[in-house]
C-alpha cells in the first residue's frame, strides 16, 4: 500500500512538474516580451535598435536556459528524492513481507522471536537487541542478541514489573532505562510496545552506542515489525500455553497410572515429584507426610541432587508447617520476603488434604524471579490434590493387603493344623507332611516352576492325605494286612480329598497333589491309573518327596533307611514309579534340597 501510494505521488510530481515549467517559461517570455519592446522604442537611432536587438535575443537565451536549467534540477532532485524513498519503501515492504511470512511459519515461540531478531538485524543496525514478554504486570526478557557475555547478563534480569512509561503507542527513543541497564552502560535504546488486539504482548527493545540516534525512518519500520511480531508472539503462546495444558493433562494421567497400577508408595511418589518438576518449571520439590502432630520429610527430588543442599523443616516454625495449619498455599517471598530464601530459590508450600484431614505437603522451589500466575498456581493445587489422593490411596491399598495377608496366613496356619491332626491320626512320624512339603517345593523350584505356583504346592502337599479322614478307622489303623475290599475302600482317600477340597475356593489350585499323589509313571497308581505325563507334575514331584521322606524315616515296623539306600531306590524306579526327571533333578540337588530342612523345617 506504501509502495503504491509513493509511485502516485511520484506521477503526480511529475505531471506538476512539467506544468509549473510551461507555466514559468510562458511567463517569463511574455513578462520579457512586453517588457523589452518598450525599452526597445526608447532607441532613436537604427543602428542602436539593432545592437539593442541582437542582445535583446542573446540577452532571452540566456535566461530562459537558466530558468530551465534550474527548473529542470529542481525537478530532477525532487524525482530522485521520490525514486530513493520508492525504492526504500520497496525494499521495506519486502522485508516486512518476508518478516511476515517467517514468523507466521511456526508456531514455536522460540523460533518465532528468533526470526523477529534476525528480521531486525535485516532492517536496521544495531548493537543488541533483547525481547521482553509481559504477563499479569510482570515482563521477562525472552530473547537476547549481543556479546555472549551481556546476554547471559541480560537472561539473568528475571520477571521484572512493567515499567508504566514503557506503554506507549508511539516507540520510545531514550538512554537506556535503569531497569535494564548492566554495568553502568548507557546505551540509546529504542523502546517499541507489541501489542495485539488491544493486548499488551511484549516489548521490543534495540541497544545502540552513544551518540547514534535512530532515524525517523528506522523508528517507523520497527514500529510495522513489532506490530507484526505481536500477533505472531501472542499465537505462539497460545499454542505454547495448550500444548502445555495437554501435557499437565498428560501427566495427570501417568500419574493416576502410577497410583491405581503400583502397590509401591515409593515408585509411585518417584512419578509424582518428576511431574512435579516438569510441569511447574521447578529446581527442586519436597514431599513431607503427618506423623502424629508434625510433618516428616519423605522424600525429594531435584537438579542435580539440590533437593538435598535445602535446609532442613524447623517443626512448627516452617512454610510446609504453617501451610498445613492454614490449610492453604503459601509463597515463602510473601511469608517471609525475598532475602530469606536459600540457594536464590523461591519456596511454595502446598498443604495435602483429604477427606478433610492433612495427609502431607508438598513444598516446591522455582528459581529466583519466577512470577506464579493463576494458572502455575492452580497446577500447583492441582498437583497437591493427586499427591493426597496418592497418599490415601496407598493407606488404603496397605490396609487391604495387611487384611488379606492376615486372612492367607490365617487359611494356612488352619491348613498347618489340619496337616498335624492327619500326621496324629494317621499315626506317622511327627512332622512329615511339614518335611514332605518342603521338598516338594524345593525340587519344584530348581525344576523351574513359577514362584506363584509354589505357595498352591506347599499348601496340596501338607494335605496330600487330607482324603483320609474318610476312610473308616478300622480299616486305616488295622494292624494286619488288608484284603482287597478294604483295598478298595482306602483307594478312595485321593477321590474323598477332591470332594472335601473342590468346594474350597482358597484350595482350587492346590488340589493337584491330594487328588493324584498316588498315581505312578506306568500306570499302576491309583485312582485313574494315570500314566507318564498325564499325572500333574505337582503330583509327579511330590511323589518322589513322598517316598524319600518315608523309606528315610523310623517307622514303628521298621527302621529308616540309609541315604544312599532310598537314593537306589529311587534310581532303580524312575521310568517305572517315578518321573525320571524329577528324580534325576531330586538326586542331583539332593545336598542344597536336603539343606533346606535343616534350615526351615517347617516353612
Amino acid at each position: 500500500m506504501a509502495v503504491r501510494e509513493q509511485r502516485g505521488r511520484m506521477n503526480g510530481l511529475m505531471r506538476k512538474s512539467l506544468i509549473r515549467t510551461i507555466g514559468l517559461y510562458i511567463l517569463f517570455g511574455g513578462a520579457w516580451i512586453l517588457f523589452s519592446d518598450r525599452l526597445l522604442e526608447m532607441i532613436t537611432t537604427p543602428h542602436q535598435f539593432a545592437v539593442a536587438q541582437t542582445y535583446k535575443g542573446w540577452f532571452y537565451v540566456l535566461m530562459t536556459a537558466l530558468l530551465l536549467h534550474q527548473l529542470l534540477r529542481r525537478d530532477y532532485l525532487s524525482i530522485q528524492r521520490s525514486q530513493e524513498a520508492l525504492e526504500r519503501r520497496t525494499r521495506e515492504a519486502e522485508m516486512l513481507r518476508e518478516a511476515a511470512s517467517a514468523l507466521v511459519s511456526s508456531l514455536d515461540l522460540d523460533t518465532v522471536l528468533s526470526s523477529l531478531l534476525d528480521s531486525l538485524a535485516r532492517a536496521i543496525s544495531y548493537r543488541r537487541a533483547a525481547v521482553f514478554l509481559c504477563e499479569g504486570g510482570w515482563m521477562h526478557p525472552a530473547a537476547v542478541r549481543g556479546e555472549p557475555a551481556w546476554m547471559a547478563a541480560f537472561r539473568q534480569l528475571g520477571h521484572l514489573p512493567i515499567p508504566a512509561g514503557w506503554v506507549s503507542e508511539a516507540p520510545l527513543a531514550e538512554p537506556c532505562p535503569e531497569e535494564i541497564c548492566l554495568n553502568g552502560e548507557r546505551d540509546a535504546c529504542l523502546i517499541t510496545a507489541m501489542q495485539a488486539h488491544g493486548h499488551l504482548v511484549g516489548f521490543l527493545v534495540i541497544f545502540r552506542p552513544q551518540p547514534q540516534e535512530f532515524q525517523a525512518e528506522e523508528i517507523r519500520l520497527v514500529q510495522a515489525l513489532a506490530h507484526q511480531a505481536a500477533s505472531a508472539v501472542e499465537h505462539a503462546r497460545l499454542f505454547r500455553q495448550t500444548e502445555m495444558r495437554l501435557r499437565f493433562v498428560q501427566a495427570l494421567h501417568q500419574i493416576d497410572l502410577a497410583i491405581t497400577s503400583s502397590s509401591e508408595f515409593q515408585e509411585v511418589v518417584s512419578q509424582l515429584l518428576k511431574h512435579v518438576l516438569e510441569e511447574l518449571q521447578a529446581r527442586a520439590v519436597r514431599l513431607f507426610l503427618m506423623q502424629g502432630e508434625h510433618l516428616v520429610l519423605f522424600q525429594g527430588a531435584g537438579d542435580g541432587g539440590m533437593e538435598g543442599s535445602l535446609p532442613p523443616v524447623a517443626a512448627g516454625e516452617s512454610l510446609v508447617e504453617r501451610c498445613a495449619l492454614e490449610r492453604r498455599i503459601l509463597s515463602a517471598v510473601e511469608e517471609d520476603g525475598e532475602d530469606s530464601q536459600p540457594l536464590g530459590l523461591i519456596g511454595f508450600a502446598a498443604p495435602l488434604v483429604t477427606k478433610g484431614q492433612v495427609k502431607g505437603a508438598l513444598e516446591v522451589f522455582v528459581a529466583r524471579g519466577f512470577v506464579a500466575d493463576q494458572e502455575w498456581m492452580d497446577h500447583l493445587e492441582t498437583l497437591a490434590n493427586q499427591a493426597a489422593i496418592a497418599i490415601d490411596y496407598h493407606a488404603v491399598l496397605t490396609g487391604l493387603i495387611r487384611a488379606n495377608q492376615d486372612l492367607i496366613n490365617a487359611y494356612d496356619e488352619t491348613i498347618l493344623g489340619w496337616s498335624r491332626a492327619l500326621d496324629l491320626r494317621d499315626r506317622e512320624t511327627q512332622g512329615h507332611s511339614q518335611r514332605v512339603a518342603t521338598i516338594t517345593v524345593a525340587i519344584a523350584r530348581e525344576m523351574g516352576m513359577p514362584e506363584e505356583r509354589l505357595t498352591h504346592l506347599y499348601r496340596g502337599a501338607l494335605l496330600h492325605d487330607i482324603g483320609k479322614v474318610g476312610v473308616p478307622d478300622e480299616i486305616l489303623f488295622k494292624p494286619g494286612p488288608l484284603n482287597e475290599a478294604e483295598w478298595q475302600v482306602m483307594r478312595m482317600h485321593p477321590v474323598y480329598a477332591e470332594n472335601f477340597l473342590s468346594h474350597v475356593a482358597f484350595l482350587q489350585e492346590a488340589l493337584d497333589i491330594p487328588c493324584y499323589h498316588h498315581e505312578r509313571w506306568d500306570g499302576s497308581g491309583y485312582p485313574q491309573g494315570l500314566k507318564g505325563e498325564e499325572i500333574p507334575l505337582a503330583a509327579r514331584i511330590f511323589a518322589v518327596a513322598d517316598v524319600w521322606d518315608a523309606l528315610h524315616s523310623d517307622r514303628p515296623y521298621r527302621p529308616r533307611w540309609p541315604e544312599e539306600q532310598v537314593a537306589e531306590y529311587l534310581r532303580a524306579n524312575a521310568g517305572r514309579l517315578f518321573d525320571p526327571q524329577v528324580v534325576e533333578v531330586f538326586l542331583r540337588e539332593r545336598s542344597k534340597i536336603l539343606e533346606i530342612l535343616t534350615r526351615e523345617p517347617h516353612s
